[in-house]
């Protein structure tokens, strides 16, 4: 048993294996011979063994200004966050951002459209107090000492904007916290656009196995 500090990202499975054991992967932590699971899948494994019942169910989470109670929730697979919100007793509004993930890496989801599922256990609704604008980026490098990884968004950002090659930046090792849009002064989605990057070198290697 160790006892953690309490932090932003510590959550993500990157960055618990980095803090705990010491070390970085690329895409799973079984390439350190690292299994990590967390309470709702350790429930899902006991349920199975002990019971034999396939996981039908997932715990989600509400979480933010704008529910009437901040709860955990077991919904059934499957299930439109629109019935979920419904039984919470929400309302939407046009001032309301309501996010799958937290407030620093979630993305805004359309309730209508939108189905739970055992890997998006987090919602979050919000109330916006003013819009921001997006400016050019100031080169302060905030988003470079942020980085857990130790990667370099501002960079990145360059190199998609330039699309120029990806390769030798792993973003494969970015953990997709959010962190450098937080931080930046300018306003820039940094997170979304590495995301898009990482998407990228996916498809391409995706695409050479096929060939």
């Amino acid at each position: 048993m160790i006892e953690m500090d309490e932090y932003y990202a510590l959550s993500n499975t990157k960055e618990l294996v980095k803090t705990v054991k010491k070390v970085i992967f690329k895409k799973t932590p079984t390439e350190k011979g690292i299994i990590v699971f967390n309470v709702s899948t350790m429930l899902a494994i006991y349920r199975a063994l002990k019971y034999q019942r396939p996981q039908i169910t997932t715990t989600a989470q509400f979480t933010g200004n704008m529910w009437k109670n901040n709860c955990y929730m077991e919904v059934r697979l499957g299930t439109s966050l629109k019935e979920a919100i419904e039984a919470l007793q929400f309302k939407r509004a046009k001032e309301v951002l309501l996010l799958q993930g937290g407030m620093v890496e979630g993305k805004v989801v359309d309730p209508e459209d939108f189905i739970i599922t055992a890997k998006m256990p987090i919602y979050t609704a919000w109330k916006v107090t003013k819009e921001t604008k997006q400016e050019s980026c100031i080169r302060c490098g905030k988003c470079i000492k942020t980085c857990p990884m130790n990667l370099h968004p501002v960079l990145i950002l360059d190199a998609i904007q330039k699309k120029k090659n990806l390769t030798r930046f792993e973003l494969e090792r970015c953990t997709e916290c959010g962190l450098c849009s937080y931080v930046c002064p300018s306003n820039i989605p940094v997170h979304e656009i590495v995301k898009m990057g990482k998407q990228e070198l996916t498809d391409k290697e995706h695409h050479s196995l096929c060939q």
